[in-house]
């Protein structure tokens, strides 16, 4: 299972193929992230893995600082589905850009992990968290486009806490 979990959060995003569509005219994006999935701050590259007519599916692996001297970095990973909540569905395509609208809004429910080094060396320190946000894209210039998410990861094991977290990104 950590095989098949470490495949899809690493080389999915290299050897899967999106559909052309106007949720986001790029797939690739790169953001700072504080307090989310990382509980410090971390770099993040996200991937839009597969299109639907109100949403993506979305693939996040990046790399971040932890919060204390001893833990050092961290490698936060999340697969998510962000659902379209502020375009009619009775539009004809409700994921053409609307010139009326400055931003589409997305809910975002996933799964994250990370796992992170201890005193300078990988190890198998690894936790996992259900995320559960919503994600802003900016797109009245759509060759200018970036995104925010607010996330919140909820304590599901004792010795990671819970976080609120938010990240800037520019679509890529």
């Amino acid at each position: 299972m950590k095989k098949l979990q470490i495949y899809l959060l690493y080389f999915l995003p290299f050897t899967g193929f999106g559909q052309d569509h106007s949720i986001e005219k790029h797939q690739k994006g790169i953001s700072l992230e504080a307090f989310g999935i990382s509980p410090f701050g971390s770099l993040n590259f996200d991937y839009a893995l597969h299109r639907t007519k109100r949403g993506f599916f979305s693939l996040q692996v990046g790399i971040g600082i932890m919060s204390t001297i001893e833990d050092q970095w961290s490698f936060p990973q999340a697969i998510s589905y962000n659902y379209l909540i502020n375009k009619s569905a009775k539009m004809k395509d409700p994921c053409k850009p609307n010139p009326k609208l400055s931003n589409e809004t997305f809910l975002e429910i996933g799964y994250g992990q990370i796992f992170h080094s201890n005193q300078g060396t990988i190890r198998n320190i690894e936790y996992a968290m259900p995320i559960i946000g919503f994600r802003t894209h900016f797109t009245k210039n759509i060759d200018k486009e970036f995104y925010i998410k607010f996330r919140f990861t909820p304590n599901l094991v004792k010795s990671h806490p819970t976080f609120t977290g938010l990240a800037l990104g520019k679509v890529i």
